[in-house]
């Protein structure tokens, strides 16, 4: 994982965290942890590498899909709740 996609991916996590709440509505026992293993699995799966070359280093990084992410998590039943 390059620091560009860590940083997204962490400042992602804490605008979830902090704006909304998501629960399980399938499992609901399902915690902060299976949250975070399930947000990450939905990106990796929704990765894709980009068309465009980063100018300071000369490569393409890769692309996460973040609708299709929003999907996956849908999908595996996390849905947001307002605190």
């Amino acid at each position: 994982m390059t620091r560009r996609s860590a940083a997204l991916f962490g400042v992602t996590i804490l605008l979830a965290a902090c704006s909304t709440h998501y629960r399980n509505f399938e499992h609901p026992n399902y915690g902060q942890t299976d949250f975070d293993r399930d947000w990450y699995q939905c990106q990796r799966e929704n990765t894709a590498p980009s068309a465009y070359v980063n100018q300071y280093y000369g490569t393409a990084g890769p692309k996460v899909n973040d609708g299709m992410a929003r999907q996956c998590m849908a999908a595996r039943g996390w849905r947001p709740v307002k605190n």
